[in-house]
């Protein structure tokens, strides 16, 4: 970590004129209970600023480079330990290899029936010795190829329903959300089909099972965004996640999994066997709703829409209640090494989306400002994978080194 360029100097100023500096306040204050490791963090801290290296080192989704570089829908993208980015497309249902460049050497996967062939593909996920994992339907297909991408095996777990979840971790175990009406989705319809509530919260829990499906541990409750419905089945019905919703985050590493709720300034780290370990906590800055996020909101429900569906969305608007602030943090992400980084809230006319990382020991380390409209799928100690969407909706995978 290089320091900033004044500070060496000025100590050694300070030194040679037998001065002490004043030593900094904590960045937190840290207690253990119970074996939990509660970390708290002060208001206004300044911390070193990481950076993004621009130009990225590789930008995967260039027409010209060929077919392996046009992407439709990227569900995720992993970096092998030599470098080489593997990223997985909706769409085509493909995993594709390319080096640290960005240039093509394989695709694996596809649609279909065949060996490492799936009917969907909603996962790429990286386990030890290099080993991929595209995580297919039902929720528990996996497939699994080796550190060269050659086809191994496929299994199921389960299956299970669809959740928000269905992640394969770094020792091959499942981390789950489950729901008691069976898929996060089927939930939403029977309350909106059933329920006497207007307003509803899907609540499932987060489970960790076991490759050989021997253990189940549960982590903790799975809260997904309200909803809110108006009107009757089949008569002037509409029904929507209300806006600037707050959720339950998960993230994870090779030894830990990370869960926070987006309404408090929190994020739990758990082992692998549901025990909590650590606690953090930080103040929160608030960021207003303004004007403009609730037009963009209204604007957003409404595009598309068929012209006689359009009333129906347009009363539901008039019954929303804009809340006057937004969610605490819009994403937590870990890296293999269980660095977390969490995402806040970008200040209103900021031209930049900030995350703050923290260390093994839960402390803020360093912040790190990316450009808006970058959606952030992978990070470790050096680098970050990021889809960037262009004003034609088309899809890149851009690479890019953090300066530290």
């Amino acid at each position: 970590m290089r320091w900033p360029p004044l500070i060496v100097p000025v100590s050694l100023v300070l030194l040679a004129s037998g001065c002490t500096p004043a030593a900094s306040p904590p960045v937190a204050t840290t207690w253990d209970s119970a074996g939990v490791r509660r970390v708290e963090h002060r208001e206004n801290v300044v911390l070193p600023a990481w950076t993004l290296v621009d130009p990225p080192e590789a930008v995967i989704g260039d027409e010209p480079e060929g077919p392996a570089h046009q992407l439709t829908q990227v569900v995720g993208a992993v970096r092998l330990s030599d470098g080489r980015i593997v990223v997985g497309d909706r769409v085509t249902k493909e995993a594709r290899y390319f080096d640290s460049l960005g240039q093509h050497l394989r695709t694996v996967g596809g649609g279909g029936e065949g060996p490492g062939e799936m009917r969907i593909l909603y996962a790429v996920d990286l386990i030890e010795g290099d080993t991929l994992v595209l995580g297919g339907w039902p929720i528990g297909s996996r497939y699994w190829f080796d550190t060269d991408g050659e086809f191994v095996e496929s299994e199921i777990l389960g299956p299970w329903f669809p959740g928000l979840l269905g992640r394969t971790l770094p020792d091959g175990s499942l981390l789950l959300d489950t729901y008691p009406q069976g898929s996060h989705g089927n939930t939403i319809e029977v309350w909106a089909a059933q329920g006497q509530e207007d307003r509803f919260r899907p609540t499932g829990v987060v489970e960790l099972v076991s490759r050989d499906e021997s253990q189940v541990d549960t982590l903790g409750p799975m809260y997904g965004e309200e909803w809110l419905k108006i009107g009757q089945l089949r008569q002037r019905f509409a029904m929507h996640a209300l806006p600037f919703q707050w959720r339950t985050q998960v993230a994870w590493s090779r030894d830990a999994v990370f869960v926070g709720e987006m309404n408090r300034p929190e994020v739990r780290r758990y082992d692998r066997n549901g025990a909590l370990l650590q606690i953090v906590r930080w103040v929160p800055s608030e960021v207003p709703v303004t004007s403009s996020d609730r037009g963009a909101f209204r604007e957003s429900l409404l595009e598309g829409r068929r012209p006689d569906r359009r009333p129906d969305f347009e009363r539901w608007l008039s019954q929303v209640q804009f809340p006057e602030t937004k969610p605490v943090f819009q994403a937590i992400m870990a890296d293999s090494e269980g660095i977390l980084w969490v995402k806040d809230q970008r200040p209103v006319g900021s031209e930049m989306e900030r995350w703050t990382v923290y260390g093994l020991d839960g402390v803020a380390v360093a912040t790190l400002d990316m450009p808006l409209g970058l959606r952030v799928v992978d990070v470790n100690q050096n680098h970050v994978l990021a889809v960037w969407t262009d004003e034609l909706d088309l899809e890149y995978l851009r690479s890019y080194r953090v300066e530290r």
